[in-house]
């Protein structure tokens, strides 16, 4: 799908729907930004650039639609949910909780205070590209010291064919709060289109924050997926991609006090000629901070997945930890999967490690399962959808486990089944597994 925008274009959208100036300039100034990044800015990285121009391409026809269905479907547990707008759905509970939920654009254009909520500084090429021509999403604020178990949920539905979709959430927890969020991320059957997001999560000290993301986009979408996390307290993130033909993921995850700690499990599902492009920046920047990135993939047919993952450790973040696993099971020959891990540390008494792997599955395992009982084709599910269990086991909720497997159970049998919101109704909000955040030899040690 060929995606472009101009000056002129965003001035003609901006004026269309009444944004104030800052607005406006905001928009241009990113679009800047994205014509003149690069492609890849990490020294490291540069080399394993390539078909960027499946996520943009330059020109004159750019669609520009609002394909957000507003009735999507029959909503699960209608009496949680006060509206659904902008292809949002929003828990209840609003203000008497300490909770203020408001969709991004119309927040923007009558409350000032908003706008140091949504001007950021992308530094990423796709990053500035959605800034410039985001046509949805919402801002949430936790109030200081109130704690929300149940989740807040946002959803997104891309519905119509050859259109785009690009949002900018924003997602901020006061000192001593505790937020859960779910997002989903869905398109109709046979859609076709592009769905971009700047995720940006802000937690304060003592704060805890957990938010899991679903995205089973359908195969005619590409996706850019860029997500920004700058912790004081607590964050765990876990991330199952499902769908879409090429999907670009960015995550940076900064710690920015001492004794904040980040959590980020991905999981990635890919068949057909699906690709995926992630690069995750774990970033202590103050001391005795812990962070932990564990990523599980499982490709067939002729998919493929580069995984690039840096920890940095800056000077004043002495006695930090971090862990960085990047690991593929391939189910062809002609799926391939490429891990990167790097270490930046700037500092001494550390430690940091990370692991990567890509490898076919143990056939001491299949010939297990097959003398239970089960067929070849059988014995390589379990063991794939096993695979992916190792992320799943941090979402703090059966029944969206449940719903995942189902998702991932039609894709194994090439069922191009329509998605529907999740069923929630044993969210937990103090489960979870938790691992050991070393697990095997350390790659860097200093004391």
């Amino acid at each position: 799908m060929k995606i472009t925008a101009s000056d002129e274009f965003l001035t003609a959208v901006s004026s269309g729907n009444n944004e104030p100036e800052w607005l406006r300039a905001y928009r241009i100034k990113s679009l800047s930004k994205f014509f003149a990044l690069p492609y890849e800015q990490e020294e490291l990285f540069k080399k394993y650039v390539e078909r960027e121009n499946e996520f943009y391409t330059d020109g004159k026809d750019y669609v520009y639609e609002l394909p957000m269905n507003k009735k999507v479907g029959a909503v699960p547990n209608a009496d949680n949910l006060s509206f659904i707008t902008s292809g949002f759905a929003y828990s209840k509970y609003q203000e008497e909780q300490g909770i203020t939920i408001r969709d991004i654009i119309p927040a923007a254009k009558r409350i000032p205070e908003f706008r140091n909520l949504i001007v950021s500084h992308p530094t990423d090429k796709l990053q500035a590209f959605n800034d410039a021509v985001f046509n949805a999403g919402v801002v949430v604020c936790l109030n200081q010291n109130k704690i929300l178990k149940e989740p807040v949920r946002l959803i997104s539905f891309l519905d119509k064919d050859k259109s785009v979709l690009s949002t900018k959430n924003v997602i901020i927890a006061e000192d001593g709060s505790e937020l859960h969020v779910v997002e989903e991320i869905y398109s109709s059957p046979g859609v076709s289109g592009f769905f971009g997001e700047n995720l940006e999560v802000h937690i304060g000290r003592d704060a805890k924050v957990n938010v899991t993301i679903i995205q089973n986009l359908g195969s005619g979408i590409v996706a850019s997926l860029n997500r920004d996390i700058d912790t004081r307290g607590a964050v765990t993130v876990s991330s199952i991609e499902l769908g879409g033909s090429a999907i670009r993921y960015r995550l940076n995850s900064r710690l920015v006090e001492p004794n904040a700690t980040s959590d980020m499990y991905e999981a990635f599902f890919g068949d057909k000629t699906q690709r995926l492009d992630s690069l995750s920046r774990l970033i202590h920047v103050s001391r005795a901070t812990q962070s932990r990135f564990f990523s599980r993939g499982v490709l067939r047919d002729s998919s493929s997945s580069s995984l690039k993952g840096v920890i940095k450790i800056e000077k004043e973040a002495k006695n930090s930890y971090a862990y960085l696993s990047e690991h593929s099971l391939t189910l062809s020959k002609k799926a391939k999967s490429n891990a990167v891990p790097s270490l930046e540390i700037k500092t001494d008494d550390v430690k940091a490690t990370h692991s990567a792997s890509s490898q076919p599955i143990d056939t001491d395992k299949l010939f297990y399962l097959m003398s239970r009982g089960l067929t070849p084709a059988e014995a390589e599910r379990e063991i794939s959808i096993g695979y992916i269990d190792q992320v799943m086991a941090h979402i703090p909720s059966q029944s969206l486990k449940s719903h995942i497997l189902k998702m991932i159970g039609h894709k194994w049998d090439r069922v191009d089944a329509s998605p529907l919101p999740a069923e929630i109704d044993d969210y937990l909000a103090d489960s979870g597994l938790k691992e050991r955040v070393f697990a095997g030899h350390y790659k860097y040690k200093t004391t």
